[in-house]
């Protein structure tokens, strides 16, 4: 997989987790401000529960075995009131601070209406399990009370001063309308106040929204208010600054939750990812000033791998572009090398060049002044000598010139290879006789047979000639030289081998680069250096390859494959 697909699937992968973490989150803060605004309801009036809320806060296993929540009893008792658990038959299976004057056990018609006498209830059905439950919630309505004992006292029409007594021990207080609504008489409640009969009826919905405890009882044309202070007084604006307060809790944990979420990915994708970036570039900076080695901590260690060899987690996803910076490191290093060698190796192949041509050319010069100066008269026999060696040296020097020329234009592909089909067997045999000498002897095998090839004639002989002549040259007198011809479908085979001195590994290596002048240590005269590389650049032209198996003192076997056919080679 490639590096920009593992970072595609490497972020799609790490923002679907992101992603997933922030829905938790505000699903989390959602549901921890509906239970902290349900909470904080109930404690204010535990009439405004809802039953889902109930249902949570209420373990039922078995009628036996109900468990309610320390959130719900709280909330009872914070309000002062109280909690009965009925089932189907109308039995209190479960109670919460529980008034003792109050049933265990409902009939049908008080089952229909909840009207428990001296306090205001509320309920709520819910479903847990197989159980089917009614909750049942009162709370002490005092003004009730107050208006029972002032029936008691017989003084409801005629407040006299045993009634008032009672109603500032209560502090309570009286008002009596007409039947169209208009106030009759009060005693101890505040002046200002007048109700109307929307008034009253918001009361009866809402209680806990009004800052009196009201009960009524209506004789004749007269209603007869009592009221007094609502100890469970929590009106809705209360409540809407709880919400508030609650929203903004809300909304300050999930932008905190986000921030250290963010702050953490932020860390966390700076060491998975900016750690290897930084690493990498700091690498390439290095190899841009030439410093090829890989970069390592302060314990001297590398970064990217452990002790064991395997990349490390945060680097493996850039394994393939640390693999490319070590193998350019790699190959920049090789090529350094490589240039310095060549370097020196070029440096050593001109100045033996150099001498090479300064030798011949010294004895031109010197002979030239010899005849220029004719302070003596030479005979015929001694110029001939002297024109014969100039003519020699002159021409080692202009052959010297030719291979120089001829190498840089097999290199650049500039020399022109005319091929035909023609047998090679004879120019081999004129090849041999021609190279042939007292000190070296060079025997063709399979001699007879016919070998027709898509050669250059000039060029294939040449190749054959620096091969046979690099073999009789590093090698001692009466090694045996053979030159052998075969043949499969789509190749000719030419062998050169001989069992003269050998060459190591390292001369082998470098066998056909130019430059290298090799040869035994007997030996003066190392060539140009260029011979080899010749050969071995125009077999490549033929569309062929070279092949070296040699050992040490035990000779050298020189292979050369040649295309049977006509076709075009590109080097």
């Amino acid at each position: 997989m490639s590096v920009s697909k593992k970072l595609a699937f490497h972020f799609i992968r790490q923002l679907l987790v992101l992603l997933v973490i922030i829905i938790i989150a505000l699903v989390s803060a959602l549901l921890y401000f509906a239970f902290h605004l349900t909470e904080s309801e109930m404690k204010a009036s535990f009439t405004r529960a809802e039953a889902d809320i109930l249902e949570l806060g209420i373990d039922v296993k078995s009628e036996d075995a109900i468990q309610i929540s320390e959130t719900i009893k709280t909330a009872v008792l914070q309000n002062d009131g109280w909690l009965q658990l009925i089932n189907n038959d109308g039995f209190v299976v479960k109670e919460v601070n529980a008034p003792s004057d109050l049933k265990g056990r409902y009939t049908f018609q008080e089952f229909v209406d909840f009207n428990v006498p001296g306090y205001r209830t509320s309920y709520w059905r819910i479903f847990k399990g197989d159980s089917d439950l009614i909750v049942l919630y009162g709370e002490k309505h005092q003004s009730e009370g107050v208006l029972v004992e002032l029936q008691k006292l017989g003084e409801l029409t005629a407040i006299t001063g045993k009634s008032r007594t009672f109603l500032e021990e209560q502090g309570a207080w009286i008002q009596v309308y007409g039947s169209n609504g208009e106030k009759v008489e009060q005693w101890n409640a505040p002046e200002e106040l007048t109700l109307t009969a929307k008034d009253l009826l918001s009361i009866k919905e809402r209680p806990w929204n009004y800052r009196y405890d009201i009960s009524t009882l209506q004789e004749g044309d007269k209603v007869f208010i009592v009221g007094m202070e609502n100890a469970y007084y929590a009106p809705d604006e209360e409540l809407d600054g709880l919400v508030g307060a609650s929203l903004a809790k809300s909304f300050l944990l999930v932008i905190v939750a986000l921030l250290v979420i963010i702050i953490a990915l932020s860390i966390w994708y700076g060491r998975t990812f900016g750690v290897p970036l930084l690493y990498m570039m700091n690498w390439i900076k290095r190899m841009s000033k030439g410093d090829l080695s890989v970069p390592r901590n302060k314990k001297g260690e590398i970064p990217f791998r452990k002790q064991n060899g395997k990349l490390h987690k945060r680097f493996r996803i850039f394994s393939d572009i640390l693999f490319s910076i070590r193998k350019l490191a790699n190959t920049l290093e090789k090529n350094d090398r490589y240039q310095k060698h060549v370097d020196q190796t070029r440096e050593e192949w001109i100045t033996g060049l150099s001498h090479d041509l300064k030798t011949p050319l010294s004895s031109i010069y010197g002979y030239a002044k010899i005849l220029e100066t004719g302070s003596y008269k030479w005979t015929e026999e001694e110029i001939q000598a002297m024109g014969g060696t100039m003519t020699e040296k002159a021409s080692y020097m202009s052959d010297l010139i030719e291979d120089l020329n001829l190498t840089y234009r097999l290199k650049n592909n500039a020399l022109p290879i005319e091929k035909s089909i023609q047998d090679i067997v004879p120019l081999i045999k004129e090849l041999i006789k021609s190279l042939n000498s007292t000190e070296s002897t060079i025997l063709m095998e399979n001699a007879e047979q016919e070998m027709h090839v898509a050669v250059d004639s000039k060029w294939f002989t040449r190749i054959l000639t620096n091969l046979l002549a690099n073999a009789q040259k590093h090698n001692p007198k009466g090694t045996e030289i053979t030159l052998s011809v075969s043949r499969d479908p789509d190749h000719t085979f030419i062998t050169i081998k001989d069992n003269g001195v050998g060459m190591d590994e390292e001369v082998q290596s470098k066998l056909f680069d130019r430059y290298y002048r090799g040869g035994s240590t007997t030996d003066k005269s190392n060539g140009t250096g260029l011979g080899m590389a010749i050969a071995h650049q125009l077999v490549l032209a033929h569309g062929g390859n070279v092949f070296v198996e040699s050992e040490t003192e035990k000779g050298t076997t020189i292979t050369i494959t040649l295309p049977n056919g006509l076709e075009e080679h590109t080097s």
